[in-house]
């Protein structure tokens, strides 16, 4: 019907007998708005940050009907919100100022799962969503690191290592108040950041002990990097000049951790153990 344009109107919808109207969806991600603070090279090229303008009011005007469809009467259907894949809930305007708005007391069983890079997701911006604390499920916070060096220089260009970790030791204690808030902490594999993954899991396990994942998967191509670069990057192929050095790694017995979470690097690790 989309594709031959005979939908027909909301009038004749509800006036026909034989036309089911389907309940709204359950589970609605959040991803039309790139904008995010930091450049990260496995993403994209340049920095996307939509705050005016044309491609700003496109975006926000499809926010806005999805806001509309989803918020404009309280309910207490079950039903979640993941914020964003796209680029980073509080960096987005259009995101930031949805998640500000939303009233969680008139949508009691929402649940507010969110994909972030951790570095705006201060004290600050906590309490201006405050109004969805207690709706908070599944948080993603990416490092992809396990030093400053390599987390601000190589993997999350424009991101402040120190404040990250400022501010998820922060949220760390809000997850212990708040117990369906739970943290998981991303590191996605390469050739820059692999002999820094058993550092990552030491480093998340000691300073944020309520972490529910330390959860690891393998750089995906984005289309950013010129195909021999992706190539360069893709550690993980057994053509790899370094693939053996990742081996070696995986052996080490703290990836046996329990809130390590292998991911599609799995095959990988039971390749190197053996299995």
């Amino acid at each position: 019907l989309i594709a031959s344009d005979d939908l027909p109107d909301l009038k004749d919808i509800t006036d026909a007998p034989t036309t089911t109207i389907a309940p709204l969806p359950t589970k609605i991600n959040f991803s039309n708005d790139e904008s995010c603070n930091l450049k990260c090279p496995s993403c994209r090229v340049d920095k996307l940050l939509f705050t005016e303008g044309p491609l700003y009011k496109r975006r926000k005007l499809v926010n806005d009907k999805l806001y509309d469809m989803l918020f404009s009467t309280p309910t207490d259907r079950h039903f979640s919100i993941h914020v964003t894949g796209s680029g980073d809930p509080f960096a987005s305007r259009i995101y930031r100022e949805m998640l500000q708005k939303i009233d969680g007391s008139k949508f009691p069983n929402l649940e507010v799962n969110m994909q972030t890079n951790g570095v705006m997701f201060t004290p600050k911006n906590w309490e201006k969503i405050y109004k969805i604390h207690n709706n908070l499920g599944c948080c993603a916070i990416s490092f992809d690191a396990g030093t400053k060096e390599t987390y601000e220089t190589k993997t999350r260009i424009g991101g402040n290592w120190d404040l990250l970790l400022e501010n998820c030791k922060f949220l760390d204690e809000k997850s212990k108040e708040y117990l369906n808030f739970g943290i998981s902490y991303e590191f996605v594999v390469q050739v820059d950041n692999y002999k820094e993954m058993r550092r990552y899991i030491r480093l998340v396990d000691k300073m944020f002990p309520n972490a529910g994942g330390i959860n690891f998967s393998l750089v995906t191509d984005w289309g950013t990097w010129p195909k021999d670069v992706y190539e360069q990057k893709c550690i993980w192929k057994d053509t790899h000049p370094q693939h053996n050095n990742l081996l070696k790694v995986l052996q080490d017995n703290i990836f046996k951790h329990p809130k390590v979470r292998l991911g599609n690097l799995m095959p990988i690790w039971k390749k190197a153990n053996g299995f």
